[in-house]
């Protein structure tokens, strides 16, 4: 069971965790649809091989557990949360090259970003990046090379 807001026992959970890594654990309702909305959006629009950044800080995300969603690398150099997104990327891709990404997800909320404008995360991803598309799913903006 996962903790979550409004619930002390099972009997109180609304939410299902359909799929994946956490298939079956019982939560509140919000973080179940998000997690299965984010889990759906993965099957479409990331495919295996996918060198992913995911910038997570919502409060309902699943965080960094979306990685394990399907076979992709992982483009942080830690996946403790909370996790930083700032210039030591840049230093870690020097370092990696194999690591740094072709694909950055960042929390939303149907199409509203979830991360602020003027963070380093989102100015080096509009700025520096070179992404030729975004896919907005309910619950992740997908920004792909």
């Amino acid at each position: 069971m996962r903790g979550g807001r409004g619930y002390e026992t099972v009997l109180g959970t609304e939410g299902l965790m359909k799929y994946g890594p956490a298939a079956g654990i019982l939560t509140d309702y919000m973080n179940a649809y998000i997690y299965n909305s984010n889990y759906e959006d993965f099957e479409v629009y990331i495919e295996d091989g996918d060198r992913v950044l995911i910038v997570t800080n919502m409060v309902f995300s699943q965080s960094t557990m979306s990685y394990l969603f399907k076979d992709t690398e992982v483009c942080h150099y830690s996946i403790v949360d909370p996790t930083t997104y700032d210039e030591r990327l840049l230093t870690y891709w020097e370092l990696y090259p194999e690591k740094k990404p072709n694909v950055i997800i960042v929390d939303c909320w149907y199409g509203w970003l979830y991360e602020a404008s003027d963070s380093w995360i989102m100015q080096y991803i509009e700025n520096e990046f070179g992404y030729t598309g975004v896919i907005d799913g309910k619950y992740i903006r997908i920004y792909r090379q």
